[in-house]
């Protein structure tokens, strides 16, 4: 069984990969996401900064919570990790949200025999709101 930490993520539009490795992150969200109105709908991505401490397969579970910890989407992925120790990212998405409310939208991992991990939170603001 492998061994990943998760270090960070970063929200986004999109994640695009080039022919030479690196990744291209488009339409960062450095603070709140602003919307015009509710219910919005949202195509994000998760770009989220890996270390591999132990190489092996991994399986894991993601989720996104919206506000009231509604679960927005859920989904199941394995992956087989490289030699250790080395540091990498993970891009999942696009995934499609629909908020009704203003409030936190959450990222979490949970592994095989793990606990919820949240990995990134988000507010979700309407455009009359400053962001923090």
């Amino acid at each position: 069984m492998a061994k990943v930490r998760f270090e960070g993520a970063i929200v986004c539009d999109d994640v695009r990969r080039e022919e030479n490795g690196k990744e291209l992150l488009i339409g960062v969200y450095s603070g709140d996401i602003n919307v015009a109105n509710f219910p919005a709908n949202l195509r994000l991505f998760f770009w989220i900064m890996i270390y591999v401490e132990e190489e092996g397969d991994e399986e894991f579970q993601m989720r996104v919570l919206g506000p009231n910890e509604a679960q927005l989407v859920h989904g199941r992925m394995r992956a087989q990790v490289p030699a250790t120790p080395s540091q990498g990212s993970l891009a999942i998405g696009p995934l499609l949200l629909q908020i009704q409310t203003p409030g936190q939208i959450t990222l979490q991992i949970k592994r095989a025999s793990g606990e919820w991990e949240s990995v990134k939170v988000k507010n979700v603001v309407p455009f009359d709101q400053p962001s923090t």
